[in-house]
């Protein structure tokens, strides 16, 4: 089969886990009855949603997560591996997709050989998607995310989830919602409503928007960078 179909077939498998997970969590939210409070602060003009009991989810849906988000990842390495063998090298357990914070340690994952046999120019194609190039933004890059949450989920533990409440509001020009997540300034309108939704409860991941949003996001930004490569196969 052709080079890139392996990545392909890792983004199709990571896509089935969303769906996986979307299906879940309706089942694990649809019979949750308990008692949502709204805090109203009028000196600033905001409301903030909150459960009076949260509810207990169960460990498959974050297990769900955790197999999405590790086949997204690796979808990355199968990437560089396949780059190799087009290059007409062999490529070795040391090659691996890259993801640094800061330029050093890409420099380091290149002497470590994570990319030996590459061209410059496929080098520099992986270097601009590296999530230092945000500079102190760097933890807003999705592949920032991408590798955070997978380190934790496959090497450490499940990762930790929650329900919250947020406010869901038309998108404009749409027939989707988006959930806001944070205090909403203003007043509640026709087109808003009370929602709970599956967030993630990491460090870092505080004020990040619900689940499959950010499921969503890595899955299109890994298929959005594909086509940078095809001139390299």
């Amino acid at each position: 089969m052709p080079l890139v179909d392996s990545v392909q077939c890792k983004i199709f498998r990571a896509k089935e886990h969303y769906d996986s997970f979307v299906a879940e969590a309706h089942r694990q939210l649809q019979g949750y009855s308990g008692r949502l409070v709204v805090e109203v602060n009028a000196a600033t003009n905001t409301f903030s949603p909150r459960f009076e009991d949260e509810p207990v989810l169960s460990k498959r849906l974050p297990l769900i997560i955790g197999d999405c988000i590790q086949n997204i990842r690796s979808s990355l390495d199968y990437l560089v591996w396949e780059l190799v063998l087009a290059a007409n090298c062999q490529p070795t357990e040391r090659h691996a997709f890259p993801i640094c914070e800061t330029s050093d340690a890409f420099k380091a994952c290149v002497k470590r050989n994570r990319l030996k046999g590459l061209s410059d120019d496929v080098i520099t194609e992986i270097e601009a998607l590296q999530p230092y190039t945000e500079g102190k933004d760097f933890r807003a890059h999705v592949f920032w995310a991408l590798d955070e949450l997978c380190n934790i989920s496959k090497h450490r533990r499940i990762l930790l989830t929650r329900v919250k409440p947020g406010v869901a509001r038309q998108v404009p020009g749409s027939d989707k919602s988006t959930v806001v997540t944070k205090d909403i300034a203003g007043q509640m309108d026709m087109d808003t409503e009370l929602v709970a939704f599956i967030a993630f409860n990491e460090r870092g991941f505080e004020n990040a928007p619900d689940v499959s949003a950010i499921l969503s996001w890595m899955i299109e930004s890994v298929e959005r960078i594909l086509p940078n490569f095809d001139r390299f196969f």
